[in-house]
């Protein structure tokens, strides 16, 4: 907390201020690594679709919510009350709700979200080397792009010519090898 922000106490009466880092993360860089690669994993990559469902999708409200055990209190769902047609006692117990265990975000799905493509087909090439040099079709690529080569083009078993696309997103700094395996540049 180097900007010394007042993040109050806990109930025992002990102010909160640095965040200690668990023992598996001897520095915070390490930590963030760690999550990071985490939330790049193809097992997030193939589940995301359906976090994205409970949240701001089909499953958070109707039926499909409460298939999947997804339904909270009525006053938290937007629209749910209309807070200026209340008395002022119930306004002051519906706000005290609201600030003390949130509201449900915004329904923006109406239907399944789609997963995303399959990281087997595609080799990610990353990096944040300001020096590091990536040639796409022979030719160089010196800004930090994220280049997506898809190794089957046709979508079937195998075969076909390799296809490159680039895009504009952030870099990291990680490698996937054809084989799956991540090395550090």
């Amino acid at each position: 907390n180097v900007n010394r922000y007042p993040l109050g106490q806990t109930q025992t009466g002990v102010t909160i201020d640095d965040v200690g880092l668990p023992p598996w993360a001897r520095t915070p860089e390490e930590f963030v690594r760690i999550h990071r690669e985490a939330l790049e994993s193809d097992f997030v990559s193939r589940n995301l679709h359906k976090w994205i469902d409970l949240i701001w999708g089909f499953k958070q409200q109707g039926d499909a919510a409460r298939q999947a055990d997804n339904v909270f209190y009525y006053t938290t769902y937007e629209g749910a009350i209309d807070i200026d047609s209340i008395d002022v006692d119930m306004q002051e117990a519906v706000i005290s709700q609201i600030d003390n265990f949130g509201q449900t975000p915004q329904q923006l799905f109406a239907d399944p979200h789609p997963a995303r493509y399959e990281t087997s087909d595609d080799i990610s090439v990353f990096s944040e080397l300001d020096d590091l040099m990536c040639y796409i079709d022979g030719d160089q690529v010196t800004e930090p792009r994220m280049a997506i080569i898809n190794r089957n083009p046709g979508g079937g078993g195998g075969g076909g010519t390799p296809t490159t696309s680039m895009t504009n997103l952030p870099a990291v700094s990680k490698t996937t090898t054809p084989g799956g395996s991540t090395d550090d540049p």
